[in-house]
């Protein structure tokens, strides 16, 4: 306990990364590379991700590219937290 009395959140931690396994991966075409705005925790990633409920939330990766021709061919995953959602110092938005 911190001494106001909130748990801290740092008691028990083992590892930073705890992924459940589920991913969910968004991909399009652009004229344009990516941008990296966004990059952090989200309650919902775009389009219609399976929905879990309590404190889940989905931590948005850097998204990757392939430039092809004129344009880039990309994709981004999103992995899934654990029952306690992502540690908000660790991954937050930047």
């Amino acid at each position: 306990m911190l001494e106001d009395g909130r748990k801290n959140p740092w008691a028990g931690l083992e590892q930073f990364l705890s992924i459940n396994g589920t991913t969910w991966t968004k991909s399009w075409v652009s004229r344009a590379a990516p941008s990296t705005a966004g990059v952090g925790i989200t309650s919902h990633p775009p389009g219609i991700p399976p929905s879990f409920g309590g404190n889940y939330n989905w931590l948005a990766l850097p998204p990757s590219y392939t430039k092809r021709g004129n344009v880039y061919e990309c994709k981004q995953v999103f992995l899934l937290s654990g029952p306690q959602g992502w540690n908000q110092v660790l991954y937050a938005n930047q």
